[in-house]
């Protein structure tokens, strides 16, 4: 793969959400690279917030999912229910980066591109590995 397409939540006033991925107030894409640095796609406002709300809902998970859109990879500073549950049966990767910077983030994900991309890589071949990663700078 030559890019990964990451997303990850943030509060309104771009900082990174410290709680459940789900119940982020923003989500935010970025392309990932091997060799040059991550590129912003754009953003939504996470209009699933108050889908089933209590955490580990198959209901939010969906709703999640289908605002995502295309994407490889989603990442979050804290491990969430459904990231054990989408590890085990989405096509999209969880990952757990233990940071408080936006920067961070980026800079951990693209340092960790040579591991996350056969997890991805598995997916698409219909491969779960029921591991949630979890990385720091």
């Amino acid at each position: 793969m030559e890019r990964l397409a990451v997303i990850f939540g943030t509060s309104t006033d771009g900082t990174l959400w410290g709680k459940h991925f789900g119940d982020a107030e923003i989500f935010v894409k970025y392309y990932l690279y091997p060799d040059k640095e991550p590129e912003y796609v754009g953003e939504v406002t996470n209009k699933a917030r108050n889908v089933d709300e209590q955490h580990n809902s198959a209901g939010k998970l969906s709703e999640i999912i289908q605002l995502l859109g295309s994407c490889d990879c989603v990442a979050a500073v804290v491990m969430s229910p459904n990231f054990k549950k989408m590890a085990a049966e989405k096509p999209i990767q969880p990952v757990v980066v233990k940071v408080e910077k936006r920067e961070e983030l980026l800079h951990s994900l693209r340092k960790n591109f040579s591991m996350l991309e056969p997890l991805v890589m598995k997916r698409k071949g219909g491969v779960m590995e029921k591991e949630v990663p979890v990385i720091s700078l």
